[in-house]
């Protein structure tokens, strides 16, 4: 079974180091900035560490099903090759499905987004909402 959104219409984000299987963990500080700018951390919720989760299967991306995919990391590929990667292996998401696939800290052909500009000022949110990346 798929995990739903919450309750909370707050978007379900999965961080990834990469690359599709590679989760960044649970401590790191875009998990984070993922809260702060009101979505919500699967990393987090599911405490990804470097002993338990090196590496993830296509079986359990899929079940979490992301909303959103960030992509951190210093020699990123860009947002349309990490998407082909993902479905070259096999995952499907809701973030896939809708182009809600964002590289941070890296190249992007057109659609480069910065997770700083999600929030401005003390954790507060922009004008258009906790997530101006979704519709």
């Amino acid at each position: 079974m798929q995990k739903k959104t919450p309750a909370t219409g707050k978007p379900r984000v999965y961080t990834a180091f990469g690359h599709p299987l590679f989760p960044v963990y649970a401590t790191k500080p875009i998990n984070e900035l993922v809260e702060i700018a009101g979505g919500v951390s699967i990393n987090r919720e599911e405490n990804f560490t470097e002993s338990k989760n090196a590496e993830y299967t296509v079986e359990e991306l899929n079940r979490l099903d992301p909303e959103v995919i960030l992509v951190s990391g210093m020699f990123n590929p860009t947002d349309s090759d990490f998407t082909a990667t993902c479905r070259d292996l096999g995952v499907h998401c809701r973030a896939l499905d809708t182009g809600r696939v964002y590289i941070l800290n890296g190249r992007s052909r057109g659609r480069y987004r910065q997770l700083g500009t999600w929030s401005h000022g003390c954790g507060k949110l922009p004008p258009s909402g906790p997530f101006p990346l979704l519709p």
